[in-house]
């Protein structure tokens, strides 16, 4: 898996999660990172021969777990391991399909070894519903394991406002994938007061920042949207606790943790109703759903919930109550125990 030092996003909270509660239950697990090798190339196909260097590190282990993402650095690796161990389990975590955020030639090439990388697996980890019913489409046959996401409990929810001010917030990368484009779109039309804040990490000299900070100033909106960079997790318990509303726009997600911590805050979602996010958001309940790309109806919907504070108090109540209904870490560590017994009793 690539270096983490401090996760960045859903995927990589579950995936330092699970593999340290498998530590926890078995001390004798390996994690190998882009730091263990002394070259990290910016290719990611040459980490399929950096790996192959290394085969003898690996024709010890009887299981190895990797992460769909890798299909570009280990595709080549992993049938060359195959071959030497016949015998080891194969595992993959696999948590979107990456293919399906690309377009053109380059969509249909990544869908090509991505799905290829995962058909040779003996095992596929999925933490969520909406991509097992994917995956169960796409390979029928496969053995497949829901671990599902769980979150923590939590005995300090926060108090639902009596009169919330019209901030809205969007915590997560500033790339494509997420749609801030369309957001910014749809915010030109706004006519109600509001004020934007993007909690993300981001490069100055990032094509598609950039753009983002260009459709700004097409729409004179410099005093209404700020972009706040990657923030202490105390700073966005801060963010999180001035919003009002939880704008999430993106075009493709295998679960979107980031909506169900924003809803802990009480703080209704408005996102567009694709992959795994209708799962999570119930259209009128604890969030408004907004049809697939539509900037107008973006629009509309941010509209309807600024200038309806009886609607955004309903849907701020039904978040809260949707976050204390949700499945918590215990379901899950029990769920990983079980797991790792069968792991342990096939060796």
């Amino acid at each position: 898996m690539p270096k983490v030092t401090k996760p960045k996003t859903g995927g990589q909270k579950y995936d330092i999660y699970l593999v340290n509660k498998l530590k926890d239950l078995h001390g004798e697990i390996v994690t190998v990172t882009d730091k263990t090798f002394s070259i990290q190339p910016k290719v990611a196909l040459i980490y399929n021969f950096i790996y192959s260097l290394k085969l003898n590190s690996f024709l010890n282990a009887d299981v190895l777990i990797t992460n769909s993402r890798m299909y570009p650095r280990q595709y080549l690796f992993l049938k060359i391991l195959k071959i030497f161990s016949k015998n080891i389990k194969l595992i993959v975590i696999h948590h979107h399909y990456n293919y399906k955020v690309k377009s053109g030639l380059t969509r249909k090439i990544h869908r090509y070894f991505e799905l290829r990388f995962l058909k040779g697996f003996d095992l596929i980890i999925i933490p969520s519903r909406y991509v097992k019913n994917e995956t169960k489409r796409l390979f029928p046959e496969k053995a497949l394991r829901l671990l599902e996401i769980a979150f923590e409990k939590s005995s300090d929810l926060q108090v639902i406002k009596k009169h919330p001010e019209p901030n809205l917030l969007y915590i997560g990368t500033i790339e494509s994938r997420k749609g801030i484009h369309l957001l910014i779109e749809s915010l030109k039309e706004v006519k109600e007061d509001f004020q934007l804040k993007l909690v993300g990490a981001f490069k100055n000299q990032d094509p598609y920042y950039l753009m983002l900070k260009s459709k700004i100033e097409e729409g004179h909106l410099e005093d209404k949207i700020t972009f706040c960079g990657r923030v202490s997790d105390e700073q966005m318990k801060d963010y999180l606790k001035e919003a009002s509303i939880f704008v999430f726009p993106s075009l493709h997600e295998g679960y979107g943790m980031v909506m169900v911590e924003a809803m802990s805050y009480g703080l209704p979602v408005i996102a567009f109703n694709n992959s795994a996010i209708p799962f999570v958001i119930k259209d009128k309940h604890n969030g408004l759903l907004v049809e697939n790309e539509n900037i107008y109806d973006l629009t509309a919907k941010i509209r309807q919930i600024l200038s309806n504070e009886a609607l955004l108090k309903k849907l701020s109540k039904n978040a809260q109550s949707t976050y204390k209904n949700i499945r918590k870490f215990d379901d899950l560590n029990l769920e990983i125990e079980l797991f790792y017994n069968e792991l342990i009793d096939e060796s």
